[in-house]
């Protein structure tokens, strides 16, 4: 019985975790674009499923959750965190609302906005903490 109940409390806390956002991220597109706007700074948004995606997960442990990383995006840029869940719920359609202009293929998906969030400037597909910063750094150009 206690193996069964200490099974179960490690899977809840590991799905806490994974729709957790990473530190310094925001789950509020509203406070994300008003934080932007105020600050000039373009908006990372991260498209992830890592309560079921493996990828995400990978992505999440190996680089978003380092010191470096949240360093960079602390100086950089806004950053939004987008759950996608299994199937559509109603906060995730809501969510959606705002990115009419993205085409979600799959997750993990990486963008960089202007910081009104109306346009994307860059996708990111080197999902190394070099890659996220040139990403970072050509949307900053576009502004």
């Amino acid at each position: 019985m206690k193996k069964i109940l200490a099974v179960s409390l490690f899977a809840l806390i590991q799905t806490v975790w994974a729709i957790t956002p990473p530190a310094g991220w925001f789950t509020d597109f509203d406070a994300a674009k008003e934080t932007a706007v105020k600050a000039n700074k373009p908006v990372l948004v991260l498209f992830s499923g890592t309560d079921w995606c493996p990828p995400c997960k990978r992505l999440r442990t190996s680089l978003l959750d380092t010191p470096e990383f949240q360093q960079m995006i602390k100086e950089k840029c806004v950053a939004l965190y987008v759950h996608v869940p299994r199937g559509n719920d109603e906060a995730f359609v809501r969510m959606m609302s705002h990115f009419h202009f993205v085409e979600l293929q799959g997750v993990p998906t990486i963008i960089v906005t202007d910081p009104s969030i109306t346009k994307v400037l860059v996708e990111i597909n080197d999902r190394t903490l070099g890659g996220f910063a040139a990403g970072i750094e050509t949307a900053q150009k576009a502004l």
